[in-house]
C-alpha cells in the first residue's frame, strides 16, 4: 500500500488535494519565540497562536515520518517552518502534505464558521474532524462508504 493510499484510508483525505511542502529550521527570531509559545503534543493550538502573533499562515496537513499523522505548521511568506517538532525535538525530518493553507487575517473567521457548522460549543483551531465540514473544504476529504472501500466487508462486520 502506498503512502497516499494509506493517509486516504487512515484520515478519509482525498489524496489528489495534498501536496508535498519542504518545511526548513525556524530562524534564530522564530525559534525565541516559538520557545515562549510552544507546548508538547498540540500542534493546532501552538500553530493558531503563533499564526496571529507571526500574521503568517496557518497550514494544517500530514506529517510522515514513522507514521503518517494529522499535524499542523507554519507558512511565513514561502518558507515553512514546524514550531512544534523543532521545538520539541530538535529538528525537522520527515515528509510534510500540505492539505489547508489559512491565513492569519482569515484565521479567526474560518473557526468561527466550523464551529457554527458543526454546532461546537467551543472554538477549536482548525483540525481535520471539524473542517472537513465546511463547504469549501469538503471535497478534500472522502466519505467513510469510499474509505470503507480499502476493506474487505467480512473484516469490517467482524
Amino acid at each position: 500500500m502506498s503512502l497516499s493510499q494509506f493517509i486516504q484510508m487512515s484520515h478519509g483525505i482525498n489524496p489528489t488535494f495534498l501536496n508535498e511542502v519542504n518545511v526548513v529550521s525556524m530562524n534564530e527570531q522564530q525559534r525565541e519565540i516559538s520557545s515562549e509559545v510552544v507546548q508538547q503534543n498540540r500542534c493546532f493550538d501552538n500553530c493558531f497562536q503563533l499564526a496571529m502573533h507571526l500574521d503568517v499562515t496557518y497550514v494544517l496537513g500530514v506529517y510522515h515520518h514513522l507514521i503518517p499523522i494529522e499535524h499542523a505548521w507554519l507558512k511565513v511568506g514561502d518558507v515553512y517552518i514546524d514550531p512544534t517538532l523543532e521545538t520539541v525535538t530538535g529538528e525537522v525530518q520527515g515528509t510534510y502534505l500540505s492539505l489547508v493553507e489559512v491565513r492569519a487575517s482569515e484565521l479567526i473567521d474560518l473557526v468561527v464558521e466550523v464551529q457554527d457548522i458543526t454546532n461546537a460549543n467551543a472554538a477549536y483551531p482548525p483540525m481535520f474532524e471539524r473542517i472537513k465540514h465546511h463547504p469549501e473544504f469538503r471535497g478534500r476529504f472522502i466519505s467513510n462508504r469510499e474509505r470503507s472501500a480499502f476493506f474487505d466487508p467480512k473484516i469490517v462486520n467482524i
